[in-house]
C-alpha cells in the first residue's frame, strides 16, 4: 500500500494506492470499520481490481493497470434521498466533462450513471450510501 497526498485549494487529501484489491468500495468500507477516522475525500485507488462492483450485484471487470478504479469517501450529513440521487447525476456530468476536456469525443450518459462512447459502455459510477446513526 502506498499513501500519497494530493494538494488542492481546500488542503491535502489522502490517496491510498493499492497494487491489487477485490473492490475499492469494499476496501473503503473496511477502513471505515477501524477506530481511526478517515479524512473526508480520502480516495482508494487500485492498479488491479479483481471483483469490482456493478449495479444490482453485477461484477465490473477491468484490465489490470489499464483502468481508473477509485472510491472516494464523501460524508454528506443529513442529505435526503433526492439529494443523494443528484450526487450521481452531478458526478456523471463531471466525468463526461473531464473526459471531454482531455479526450474530445462524443460521450453520452445512459442515465443516471453509465458513460457511453461509440455505443459501448466506457465506465460507470457506482455510489453506495450507508446511513450512520449519530449517538450523542
Amino acid at each position: 500500500m502506498q499513501n500519497n497526498t494530493f494538494f488542492e485549494d481546500s488542503g491535502p487529501k489522502n490517496i491510498i494506492v493499492l497494487e491489487e484489491v477485490s473492490s475499492t468500495n469494499d476496501y473503503l468500507k473496511y477502513l471505515l470499520t477501524k477506530s481511526t477516522p478517515l479524512e473526508p475525500f480520502t480516495a482508494i485507488m487500485a492498479k488491479n481490481q479483481t471483483a469490482g462492483k456493478g449495479q444490482r450485484g453485477n461484477v465490473w471487470v477491468s484490465e489490470p493497470n489499464q483502468n481508473l478504479t477509485v472510491s472516494i469517501l464523501l460524508s454528506p450529513h443529513q442529505w435526503t434521498v433526492q439529494q443523494q440521487f443528484w450526487l450521481t447525476v452531478i458526478t456523471s456530468l463531471a466525468v463526461v466533462d473531464a473526459l471531454q476536456s482531455v479526450f474530445p469525443a462524443d460521450y453520452h450518459i445512459k442515465w443516471p450513471n453509465d458513460i457511453i462512447l461509440h455505443g459501448k459502455k466506457l465506465g460507470g459510477i457506482l455510489i453506495e450510501n450507508a446511513a450512520r446513526r449519530q449517538i450523542y
